[in-house]
């Protein structure tokens, strides 16, 4: 991929002003969760360059559960957008989106307290 020139299309298509700094990848100095029982990917953490590899590694990093409440919750919206989904769109229980919820408060709930 040339970034120099896909940019700027970038940019238009989201209605913002090109800036060419948007070309530099930006070194992430906070993670949200560090993998902890396995070896970090060459991609985690601080690197100021694209990792190739990165793509479609959704597909073997987020369980199959995830996957199916990910789809279920923001299939219509990929769809129109044109990402690849995996048909796994489903009805979900109040239990299952009480259970979500409450394990994304927890997250924000430890994030908030590691940057304080």
């Amino acid at each position: 991929m040339d970034t120099e020139k896909e940019m700027p299309q970038v940019c238009d298509f989201l209605e913002v002003s090109f800036d060419p700094a948007v070309c530099t990848p930006t070194v992430i100095g906070f993670r949200y969760r560090k993998p902890i029982f396995r070896k970090r990917a060459e991609s985690y953490g601080m690197t100021d360059r694209v990792v190739p590899k990165n793509t479609q590694k959704w597909k073997e990093e987020i369980s199959h559960t995830d996957q199916v409440v990910f789809e279920s919750v923001t299939g219509d919206l990929l769809g129109r957008l044109g990402y690849e989904m995996r048909g796994l769109k489903r009805e979900l229980s109040s239990t299952e989106v009480f259970k979500y919820r409450m394990r994304e408060y927890r997250g924000q709930f430890f994030m908030h307290l590691s940057n304080n």
